[in-house]
């Protein structure tokens, strides 16, 4: 998925963010996106908010990045993604701000579009709208300073 330059994620196919529901619980779509993901692969279920779209692509930058050089906080991409994008490294707060909850829209974040249509046939999940992955400065800017106060 990404080239192994340190410090730097190079994109070999665009991630993809897509506003989702579902019939299955919540429980059932986490479970399935650790059986989908290896490595950097990234199935990432999260409750939505606007303030999670902005700040979903630098969470995973710095969580690849993070694991890559071995400093992440967690063993699972998703975890070290959603205490990224929630602000804070402790995953009880981060799953009360930002864990998606069954019953309400949520977002699907995924490494590339092929793994995204893998984990969409698996949970029968059905995409309300896709959502252009891209960095906002202001936001990336308060994920590395995050970083750096937790550090």
């Amino acid at each position: 998925m990404l080239a192994p330059t340190a410090g730097i994620v190079e994109f070999k196919s665009m991630p993809v963010v897509c506003l989702c529901s579902s019939r299955a619980g919540v429980q059932e779509l986490v479970d399935e996106s650790k059986k989908l993901s290896k490595g950097t692969d990234v199935v990432l279920v999260l409750g939505y908010s606007d303030r999670a779209v902005l700040r979903i692509l630098p969470a995973y930058v710095n969580a690849t990045i993070r694991t890559r050089e071995g400093t992440a906080r967690s063993r699972s991409m998703q975890v070290e993604m959603l205490m990224l994008v929630c602000g804070t490294m402790n995953i009880g707060k981060a799953l009360k701000n930002s864990g998606a909850k069954d019953g309400r829209k949520f977002l699907v974040f995924t490494s590339n579009a092929a793994l995204f249509s893998r984990f969409a046939k698996r949970c029968a999940i059905s995409r309300i709208r896709s959502i252009r992955p891209r960095l906002v400065s202001k936001e990336a800017g308060d994920v590395a300073i995050t970083e750096l106060l937790n550090d």
